[in-house]
């Protein structure tokens, strides 16, 4: 499987579990982030030490370089000071 398409596919999977939902049920992933940066995102050997993050489905998610998924509720998000 292709490694976009398995963080996807994790993406929506974590969320639908936190809603207690089928992830056919949810919005596509696309209507969050656009796949084509995602993509590149995550195949670039340059990324490992980043992470990108955005909103989907009340959540925040953060994809790290190192290709990690973390999935946070609104209210629980950690803070970032300058």
């Amino acid at each position: 499987m292709d490694v976009v398409v398995e963080i996807a596919f994790s993406i929506v999977s974590a969320v639908a579990e936190r809603e207690s939902v089928s992830p056919t049920d949810l919005p596509p992933l696309y209507t969050a982030v656009d796949p084509d940066t995602l993509e590149m995102f995550v195949e670039s050997p340059l990324t490992e030490a980043v992470s990108v993050e955005f909103d989907y489905c009340g959540y925040t998610v953060d994809v790290s370089g190192a290709r990690t998924v973390e999935v946070c509720e609104f209210d629980r998000v950690r803070t970032h000071s300058a």
